[in-house]
């Protein structure tokens, strides 16, 4: 999927904001759709200041988890509130039926493990609320 480049070693600077989503497709027919979607964001993430990393994985053929790692919340709000990012979040239920998103702070780039396990704990978490 979209990568950009590691950093010569998996450390972030401590106490960096790490975003995960998950999204899930209403079907793989909506796929043409959502990568268009993810190229349009791809492109605004690449200039945002504050961004450190972003990475995007096909959990199964309707499933897509994020990953991105941020200096800060604010330079994470700006980016997800603005641009193509605020389009395709107001356009999202045209392409798919569930998104859940979790933040938590680090010093490493997660494995796509341990992105999966945090949002299942977040998901388990909420839903008791």
């Amino acid at each position: 999927m979209v990568k950009n480049e590691l950093p010569s070693s998996h450390e972030i600077p401590p106490g960096s904001l790490i975003s995960a989503t998950l999204i899930r497709l209403t079907g793989e027919d909506k796929l043409p759709d959502f990568m268009e979607y993810v190229q349009s964001v791809t492109e605004q993430l690449r200039e945002t200041p504050g961004m450190l990393y972003f990475d995007t994985h096909r959990a199964n053929p309707t499933h897509y988890l994020t990953c991105s790692i941020w200096t800060d919340q604010a330079a994470m709000e700006a980016f997800r509130n603005s641009g193509n990012h605020a389009e395709a979040m107001k356009n999202v239920r045209a392409t798919a039926d569930r998104t859940f998103s979790h933040h938590w702070q680090g010093g490493c780039i997660p494995t796509w493990g341990e992105v999966i396990t945090k949002l299942n704990e977040a998901m388990r978490t909420r839903r008791r609320i």
